[in-house]
């Protein structure tokens, strides 16, 4: 089964949101809010860490994967305002049993939830969080004015940049940027991180996978156009 959760970003600006969500919230996610210095940032990983808690509640009661008609998994939309209405005590969350650890190389993962996975990603307005039987990874990018022809020669493999050329320039941002959210979700889901070259990863938007160009590992891709200005791209195992 899988399920993608989003929440917007910006609620959790207001003050009496952000101190209200901070009690809501462990004390491991509340020292990372605190430890960040930008407000917008702060703000972010509080929505994410919400927004992970509701996500587990809601895959736990679920009763099968709901898909839209193209087959791909339902956005489930979860208003910022609701997530900070749920009941807490001096500890937190009443009902926080989440107990998160990380992989040698740094990947989240559940201790108490053994063939549940879970990766959450932000930007810009928004937090996602996907669910899954599977090993997982979701990444949201929000469209930036940047050097995408430098950018694009370190990262893309030869048919991205050939398919990437052959655009006029809104669509190449557009490309640009869903190629990235795509491979950054893959390497969330290996876990392999920035130790990986993105120039070994070949997305096919098509047929809706993402290869290994090395070893032939290939993973399901899922890519969302239900956000203007944000790529948003969902990489898990076949």
């Amino acid at each position: 089964m899988l399920s993608l959760y989003v929440t917007e970003t910006a609620p959790f600006l207001v003050r009496e949101n952000f101190e209200r969500a901070l009690k809501l919230t462990d004390s491991v996610r509340r020292m990372h809010v605190l430890s960040i210095k930008q407000e917008k940032g702060r703000a972010q990983s509080l929505a994410a860490g919400l927004l992970l808690t509701r996500a587990v509640q809601e895959y736990d009661s679920a009763s099968g994967e709901k898909t839209r008609e193209d087959g791909y998994p339902v956005v489930c939309k979860v208003e910022a305002e609701w997530l900070v209405q749920t009941p807490y005590n001096d500890n937190g969350l009443k009902d926080m049993t989440l107990h998160l650890e990380k992989t040698p190389a740094g990947k989240p993962y559940f201790k108490n939830r053994p063939g549940v996975y879970f990766n959450l990603s932000h930007s810009g307005e928004y937090a996602v969080c996907a669910m899954s039987d599977r090993e997982v990874g979701v990444d949201i990018q929000e469209w930036r004015k940047l050097s995408m022809d430098s950018m694009a020669k370190r990262f893309f493999d030869e048919k991205e940049m050939e398919t990437w050329q052959n655009y006029n320039a809104e669509t190449q941002k557009a490309y640009f940027h869903s190629v990235w959210a795509a491979k950054e979700a893959c390497v969330k889901c290996t876990g392999a991180g920035l130790s990986k070259d993105f120039r070994h990863l070949r997305t096919d938007f098509v047929n809706g996978s993402i290869t290994d160009t090395k070893s032939g590992e290939q993973k399901r891709l899922y890519e969302y156009s239900d956000f203007p200005g944000y790529a948003l791209c969902i990489c898990v195992e076949n």
